[in-house]
């Protein structure tokens, strides 16, 4: 998810560049622009200028099951709406979310 050229005022804190499924890390910018990943498989976090750590800040344990279903949706149908959520409490929403919830049955395929 970029946020642009925001500039957060962060330096790295328990920051990985091999974050496992479900543990989004912020970039909080400098060699490239500042942005979330939420991993959903194995991955190495990089980007043109080359190898990145983010500081892994939250960990997807609810919904940790769909996460792959997740990743091939915004693979195949783009970017996707998402909101950040603490048990039932909401914080703060990034984006609202679509009608349906996160992921449907009938949009994974």
């Amino acid at each position: 998810m970029p946020l642009g050229a925001d500039d957060l005022g962060l330096g790295p804190e328990n920051a990985t560049s091999y974050p496992q499924p479900g543990q989004i890390l912020l970039y909080p910018g400098g060699i490239s622009e500042t942005e979330i990943l939420l991993p959903y498989g194995p991955v190495r976090f990089a980007s043109k200028a080359g190898q990145l750590a983010g500081n892994h800040f939250l960990t997807v344990q609810a919904a940790s099951d769909r996460l792959q279903a997740l990743g091939k949706l915004v693979l195949w149908q783009g970017a996707q709406d998402v909101e950040f959520t603490v048990g039932n409490v909401r914080k703060r929403p990034v984006i609202p979310p679509p009608e349906g919830g996160l992921i449907s049955e009938s949009s994974v395929g």
